[in-house]
């Protein structure tokens, strides 16, 4: 998933170099303001002073910009800063009263921020939290409101049933980002037939399951209905092992466990039946309706791979499978909680793994970007890194997180500047609406453009590595090396889904999200939906898996062997 900080472009620059991954995404800001306030040269002149401590033109520009009718908050906020950092309290609080009247309500960022400190003795500083306060309270009773948060019970009620439904479908209506992708979905009608649906079910898992094919219909894998934690035992638990369709072929990639092992499964076998049913015909009739997925190659990995063998964990799975010699056999296969499951998955794995290859290359897998582990144990290890001949960058299991980790990350290859996606997101005027004109636009960045690291920059070829599983803030990262021309991507098409998702609560305990944001490369070349393309594709082979070669890896380091040609 790609994230956006809100805060004071000015609060970020006093963080530390550890820090960059904040850097890197408070651009984001910048742009939101200047794309609202059509006044891009003032706010960038005005940053641009703050930078250098000129903080009355910093002023200046920015109440140029609001003199200029601009309503925004963030410009306000920014403003508010210069005349307290300037001792000009009275103009401060003036200007900190006008950001919460446009919408500012980040009450503990404003208690922290080292620029205002000079108003905190004032009388008038208690005053204006407690406006801030009040805001963020109506604000969170309009969008975060309880009504919709519910206690699990076996069958819901038809008013939650209903009102869950209602819920789900207003959040997609006016938030879903990728309509223009699913031209043919008339969101109204669908919401018309499923209600009926809904009101018959007789359990709460029945109900979830409907929301799940209503959310599968808009095509996108950042789009989802999560049923509730209480059912996780009788839905989501899923044996210890691991599936990838390869040359259209179920085969078993992983297992996880030594009781699987002693079944006789062993990685390289091929899955040709579940529960009695053929793999395919079983897979089209209890997972693709539900899989919300944005390409073809997302949805294969899912359907046949993250989903295929979940179900109810007091019931064990039939499989049939096909040994290489082509001997057939069948086994029962007891599924475990999902936590467990996941745990077992990921023990003793990290976001980051480092290790030298022969000719002096380094292999860094980038397994997740969910927190900072990845860009500090980079940071960490490039003294080593930089003593290489070659870097390979896998991203082939990363799932996301926040993108800016893959752009710091970046920022230690290049002594340039680069660019990153380019966004947009929905922006919507009701009396537009009323005077029967466009209501609906289209909100967002040409792309940020973020700095090199400064102070590191590894000067030896470069590749990276992508798959099917290189999935959102990972793809984020891939769009932006690709854009870099730093080298070459490796592997097979990626996920093709990436974007910011807005979450919400559900009745019963479940949740759902829609996404909000539509992403491409910086000069409008689509990603979502298709995939990022590899400079050099690689053809996954079931031979290779049962021969334990890494054909994608391998075709890396030949490159890197002789990078010119």
């Amino acid at each position: 998933m790609s994230a956006h900080s809100s805060m004071s472009i000015k609060r970020l620059r006093a963080f530390s170099a550890a820090s960059c991954f904040l850097m890197v995404v408070s651009g984001a800001h910048l742009l939101l303001a200047q794309t609202e306030s059509g006044n891009a040269n003032l706010i960038s002149e005005a940053e641009s002073a703050y930078s250098s401590k000129n903080y009355q033109h910093s002023l200046e520009m920015y109440s140029k910009v609001l003199a200029q009718g601009a309503e925004d908050a963030s410009v306000a906020y920014n403003a508010a800063c210069c005349a307290s950092l300037l001792n000009r309290n009275d103009r401060a609080f003036q200007l900190l009263d006008r950001a919460v009247d446009f919408g500012w309500i980040k009450l503990r960022h404003m208690k922290r921020d080292s620029d205002l400190e000079t108003l905190h003795g004032d009388s008038r500083w208690g005053e204006l939290l407690a406006k801030v306060k009040s805001h963020d309270a109506m604000n969170k009773r309009r969008w975060q409101g309880k009504a919709f948060r519910s206690r699990f019970h076996e069958n819901l009620t038809d008013a939650e049933k209903a009102a869950g439904l209602s819920k789900l479908w207003a959040e997609v209506k006016f938030n879903f980002v990728n309509f223009h992708m699913v031209p043919d979905l008339d969101w109204d009608a669908e919401y018309v037939a499923m209600m009926p649906k809904v009101l018959a079910t007789e359990s709460t898992l029945e109900y979830y399951r409907l929301l799940e094919q209503l959310v599968a219909k808009l095509n996108d894998a950042h789009t989802n209905v999560y049923l509730p934690p209480k059912l996780d035992g009788e839905f989501n638990a899923r044996p210890a092992l691991r599936t990838t369709l390869i040359e259209d072929r179920v085969i078993v990639t992983k297992v996880m466990d030594p009781s699987v092992e002693r079944l006789g499964i062993e990685v390289g076998q091929e899955l040709i039946g579940v529960d009695g049913c053929e793999v395919k015909d079983y897979a089209a009739k209890n997972i693709l309706p539900y899989m919300c997925a944005s390409t073809r190659q997302d949805l294969a990995k899912r359907v046949y791979g993250y989903f295929l063998l979940r179900g109810d964990i007091s019931k064990a799975v039939e499989l049939e499978l096909l040994k290489p010699s082509g001997e057939k056999f069948k086994a029962e296969v007891p599924r475990k909680a999902a936590t467990n499951r996941v745990a077992s998955f990921f023990a003793n794995r990290s976001a980051f793994e480092m290790k030298i290859l022969e000719d002096n290359i380094a292999y860094v897998e980038l397994s997740s970007f969910g927190s900072f582990q990845a860009l500090t144990s980079f940071g960490l290890a490039y003294k080593e890194i930089e003593k290489t001949n070659g870097l390979i960058i896998d991203l082939r299991n990363n799932g996301g997180g926040n993108s800016g980790v893959g752009l710091g990350i970046l920022g230690f290859l290049t002594d340039e500047s680069f660019k990153s996606t380019k966004w947009h997101t929905l922006q919507y005027r009701p009396t537009f609406r009323a005077w029967n004109r466009q209501s609906l636009s289209r909100h967002g960045s040409a792309g940020g453009t973020h700095a090199p690291n400064g102070v590191y920059h590894y000067t030896k070829p470069v590749v990276m590595l992508v798959g099917s599983r290189t999935f959102s803030a990972a793809e984020d990262m891939a769009a932006a090396f690709d854009m870099m021309k730093r080298g070459k991507i490796i592997g097979q098409s990626t996920g093709g889904s990436t974007g910011h998702p807005l979450m919400f609560d559900l009745p019963g305990g479940g949740r759902a999200r829609v996404c909000t944001k539509h992403d491409s490369y910086a000069d409008g070349t689509e990603f979502v939906g298709i995939g990022i393309q590899p400079d050099i594709e690689v053809e996954l082979t079931v031979e290779d898996l049962r021969n334990g070669v890494d054909r994608t890896l391998e075709t890396a380091k030949s490159y890197l062997a002789n990078p010119s040609r």
